[in-house]
């Protein structure tokens, strides 16, 4: 199947016609969504690549609307495990969460493993993340399970600013961090985020799960969706997709766990926390 996926799909409501060939039956598919950043995409390849969970994984690329990116699938040869389709759009549809939950969605619906993790384009996993996700997963029991990360600036040196890098305004970013600190989540001196997701009925909980963090029982996300549904309200607190999953989670009362390991590399520089510069001419948080 290496460098065969050929789809063009109107929209991610539209039915996918996938990678042509016998698939063979795995535990774990990881989806990546991308759009005009193919050199970022190629390395988020490789660290997909160097992952070995037990029961095997495929990678489903779906590009979004991009030619640079269509051209870096079509022209190069992939592992043998990764497949990807292409994303047209419709008259309207542009980037921002709702594209993405939408998308995501469409990848779940497509694949057929038992489990889905989420790598994005510009980020990167240790290579013991799947498989220390799985080993939670069968330990436990529980259909949503995740990591923790380490946050890096773009160029890959550590994030160790004192500062919330989610929030634009430098006293409420300083704020913030002080509470995550207080938590237990963030510390001085290391890039660290002890990320988790507190039950309902937690004093001052603690919200906060990557989606690249997760790892989720296929059966649960087609029961529990990405959230599509953005307003002014959402734009202003940097709510993403990944924050409504958890909400969607913490109020079905999902049971979940946590691995303690900080497998998930997480580079800033993605639409919620990029306040100087247009992520994308075409995106919008309401769309």
């Amino acid at each position: 199947m290496a460098g065969t996926g050929n789809s063009a799909v109107a929209g991610p409501g539209s039915a996918a016609s996938v990678a042509p060939g016998r698939r063979t039956a795995v535990a774990v598919t990881v989806v990546t969504i991308t759009r005009t950043r193919p050199a970022l995409l190629a390395r988020a390849l490789a660290s997909a690549q160097a992952q070995s969970p037990p029961g095997g994984f495929e990678h489903l690329v779906v590009a979004d609307d991009c030619d640079d990116t269509h051209a870096l699938l079509r022209g190069r040869e992939l592992p043998g495990n990764v497949r990807w389709l292409l994303a047209g759009r419709g008259p309207g549809e542009v980037s921002g969460p709702g594209r993405s939950s939408r998308l995501r969605n469409m990848a779940v619906r497509v694949s057929e493993s038992p489990w889905i993790a989420f790598l994005d384009d510009d980020n990167e996993w240790e290579p013991d993340h799947l498989a220390s996700l799985l080993a939670c997963a069968r330990r436990t029991g529980h259909r949503a399970v995740h990591s923790q990360l380490r946050m890096f600036h773009p160029d890959g040196t550590p994030y160790l600013e004192p500062l919330d890098p989610w929030t634009a305004d430098e006293d409420a970013a300083r704020a913030e961090y002080a509470r995550m600190r207080a938590r237990g989540v963030v510390a001085p001196g290391t890039c660290v985020r002890r990320d988790r997701l507190d039950p309902l009925g937690t004093p001052d909980p603690v919200v906060s799960v990557d989606t690249g963090e997760w790892l989720l029982a296929r059966e649960l996300l087609l029961r529990l969706p990405f959230r599509d549904d953005f307003d002014a309200a959402d734009e202003a607190a940097r709510t993403g997709e990944d924050d409504k999953l958890a909400a969607d989670l913490r109020r079905a009362r999902e049971p979940v766990s946590c691995t303690g390991l900080p497998t998930l590399r997480y580079y800033l520089g993605g639409y919620s926390n990029n306040f100087t510069s247009a992520f994308d001419p075409t995106f919008s948080w309401r769309a």
